[in-house]
């Protein structure tokens, strides 16, 4: 479980997971089950973003606008602005190509 707070013009493609880090695991004195759950996770996806399909958002993470999660990644960190992301973990593969700049250069990354 997390809270997602999403901007506007945002889109999230089908079996998009938002998995909070909501279960201790750790340390713990008798079964898992005996313990309460964490404070849920606080995930917030910026205005004008894609999470493709099958991705998986782990934890507390803050998503940049106009930033791209290709298919099946997985984050488990924040995502900076205008940048394409994909893998497992889900790491930085372009900036985020805008108008009709052949460069793909992005203000501001």
């Amino acid at each position: 479980m997390a809270h997602v707070d999403i901007g506007p013009d945002v889109m999230v493609s089908s079996g998009v997971a938002f998995i909070g880090d909501d279960h201790p695991f750790q340390g713990l004195d008798g079964p898992i089950t005996a313990h309460p759950a964490n404070q849920l996770s606080q995930v917030t996806i910026h205005g004008d973003s894609l999470i493709g399909f099958g991705a998986i958002v782990l934890g507390s993470v803050e998503i940049g606008r106009g930033a791209i999660v290709a298919a099946g990644a997985v984050v488990t960190s924040d995502l900076k602005a205008d940048t394409v992301y994909a893998g497992v973990p889900a790491r930085p593969i372009s900036p985020r190509r805008r108008g009709s700049d052949p460069s793909g250069a992005v203000e501001g990354v």
